[in-house]
């Protein structure tokens, strides 16, 4: 494993401004805007998935292999989502990297919304190797993909997810880890060493 590895795991919540922007919803607030929005898109779609262009992120964490040497990224901003894709730009380094993702159109969703905020993707994203663990690892209806993450995650007795990027991010590359040991790509020892390294970087983080 001598290229540098990413896993990947963000959350979002529905771009206020954006919905502002095809809709007029007068006074309301956005709390409001948000309800009015949702009711309306489940009447029309039956479902409340949202496409990138009206989902900004609020929530990212990455890990980051480089060799061996890991590292938690964990990003959060309430208002301005451009300071995260930049704070993520610097932190990935220019260096391009495999990035594990669960589905593919994360990172789509990452080029959508770099593309909003006039913002540069970071070359590890736009310029290495996307890896889908869902593809990789999931053999049921494509229907089901999004929902199995967190049930595989308790088959593998993994941490519960509840939510959280840092969690999801971790257990992520726990799984891809196993995979590559599975398959013989990786020795039981560097396996077990960046488990334990991955489990430093981690508590490092948690203990900010």
């Amino acid at each position: 494993m001598s290229r540098d590895r990413i896993a990947l795991a963000l959350t979002t919540t529905v771009d206020i401004e954006a919905v502002r922007r095809l809709h007029d919803y007068g006074d309301l607030d956005d709390a409001g805007v948000v309800r009015a929005f949702e009711q309306t898109r489940m009447q029309r779609y039956g479902h409340l998935v949202l496409p990138g262009y009206l989902r900004r992120l609020d929530g990212l964490t990455c890990i980051v292999d480089r060799g061996g040497d890991i590292h938690m990224l964990d990003i959060a901003d309430d208002v301005d989502e451009g300071r995260m894709l930049d704070t993520l730009d610097r932190a990935l380094d220019g260096r391009a990297a495999d990035t594990l993702v669960w589905q593919h159109d994360e990172l789509g969703l990452l080029t959508t919304r770099a593309l909003l905020n006039r913002r540069v993707l970071a070359p590890a994203l736009c310029d290495g190797h996307p890896i889908a663990l869902a593809d990789t690892l999931f053999d049921g209806d494509d229907d089901e993909a999004a929902a199995a993450e967190a049930a595989m995650m308790t088959v593998y007795g993994l941490q519960p997810d509840r939510g959280t990027t840092a969690i999801r991010a971790a257990n992520r590359y726990r799984l891809w880890l196993g995979r590559e040991y599975s398959l013989g790509r990786i020795s039981g020892a560097d396996h077990d060493t960046r488990i334990e390294a991955l489990a430093a970087a981690v508590q490092a983080v948690a203990g900010r």
